[in-house]
């Protein structure tokens, strides 16, 4: 079936007629941005929650568009996260790393934002169009964080936070108890 006649044209833009731009002001800009986060010292090591040793890295299917939620996760709040309704506490940015050191930013990300409650996370893994073959850091940031039992959901970012070229994460967040 070819897509370019004039009548998928015509439809499309028939379907397109009453779509609005995003008005800028409800962009976030570079200032409302959370602050990539910086290295953490070695003696916070110790209460990691999270280790680099225990990501095995599975073939998974190449997909597009990343979703993952485990079960009892609520729809709405699943859906909240799918269209970017939080905002990031935190953002990791592995654009140009090799997966070894992508996996252990990886992991002190994920340890840093568990230690300090954070709960929302944008994490932004590029869409592998250096990659000879496929996106090899998108597919392996897929299958890791499937494997963290603290993330409770991700999926693809929306196309202001980088698209799928990144990934909104939601992690179970541990309440202290503040008696003991």
């Amino acid at each position: 079936m070819n897509c370019d006649s004039p009548s998928d044209k015509e439809l499309f833009r028939q379907a397109m007629a009453d779509v609005q731009s995003i008005k800028h002001e409800n962009r976030l800009t570079n200032k409302q941005r959370p602050k990539p986060l910086r290295r953490r010292h070695a003696s916070a090591q110790s209460e990691d929650r999270v280790q680099q040793e225990h990501f095995a890295d599975r073939d998974l299917p190449v997909a597009e568009w990343l979703e993952f939620r485990r079960p009892g996760l609520q729809n709405k709040r699943f859906q909240a996260l799918q269209r970017g309704h939080f905002r990031p506490q935190s953002v990791l940015d592995l654009h140009g790393l090799r997966a070894q050191e992508a996996r252990r930013q990886l992991a002190d990300f994920l340890n840093h934002a568990l230690q300090h409650q954070q709960q929302y996370l944008l994490i932004i893994h590029g869409k592998g169009l250096g990659s000879d073959r496929q996106p090899v850091l998108k597919q392996l940031v897929n299958s890791w964080l499937q494997q963290i039992p603290d993330v409770m959901a991700f999926c693809s970012a929306s196309r202001k936070d980088g698209g799928t070229g990144a990934v909104y994460v939601l992690l179970k967040i541990m309440r202290q108890n503040k008696d003991g």
